[in-house]
């Protein structure tokens, strides 16, 4: 008897493996809205003072910002994931459709 993964372990796995590739490109995009809505300087070079409700927030938005780069490693497992998605999506409507 052999056990083989079902359908649902496998939509876990992609959604898992999909958070995961797409975590520092959203780290990004958030720290960058972030500081742009409370006004502060944000750039790859030294962290600079940023406050939220009274606590200095800069370095971890600098933390959050230079996470991106390991979005080098990971961009290419969330394009793999984004289409993965995309034929799962195009194969649900076309049964549900045919």
């Amino acid at each position: 008897m052999s056990w083989a993964p079902g359908p649902g372990l496998m939509r876990w796995a992609l959604a898992v493996v999909t958070l995961l590739a797409w975590s520092p490109i959203l780290s990004v995009l958030t720290a960058a809205a972030l500081a742009d809505v409370l006004g502060c300087r944000l750039n790859e070079g030294t962290p600079h003072p940023c406050l939220l409700a009274g606590q200095d927030i800069g370095g971890t938005l600098y933390a959050m910002f230079v996470l991106g780069w390991l979005g080098l490693l990971t961009f290419p497992f969330a394009l793999g994931t984004a289409l993965a998605c995309a034929v799962l999506a195009g194969r649900a409507l076309w049964r549900r459709f045919r």
